[in-house]
């Protein structure tokens, strides 16, 4: 099974290492609008491949996500000092919404979205 996570920051990077784990991934994909995080993130997981079944982890654009089974979306940023939380809320979708036009201009997989508010 090939899992893909949109959005390299410290909530995709946590949900990529679940699935690592757990070993219920053959191949887990990060995916980030700045593709050098996307990457580090993936390296820094597959350091833990000596201790778990072993799992192909690699990070980039959207293209290298295309053929996945599960896409989870994490892509979002904190809420800043004064803001509310209905504008972040709408901040988010919009960057959720880019992805998921991103993701599925060269894809046809499931969906989870998971995404913060706050």
């Amino acid at each position: 099974m090939k899992v893909s996570i949109i959005g390299a920051g410290m909530l995709g990077s946590s949900i990529a290492y679940a699935p690592m784990t757990k070993g219920i991934a053959d191949e887990i994909v990060v995916v980030d609008v700045n593709d050098e995080l996307a990457k580090g993130q993936a390296m820094d997981l597959s350091h833990g491949n000596a201790y778990v079944r072993p799992v192909k982890i690699h990070g980039g654009g959207y293209s290298v996500s295309s053929d996945s089974d599960i896409v989870v979306i994490t892509a979002g940023r904190p809420q800043k000092e004064g803001e509310s939380c209905l504008q972040l809320l709408k901040n988010n979708a919009k960057m959720v919404e880019r992805a998921v036009d991103e993701y599925f201009h060269s894809a046809k997989s499931r969906l989870f979205w998971s995404s913060r508010i706050r």
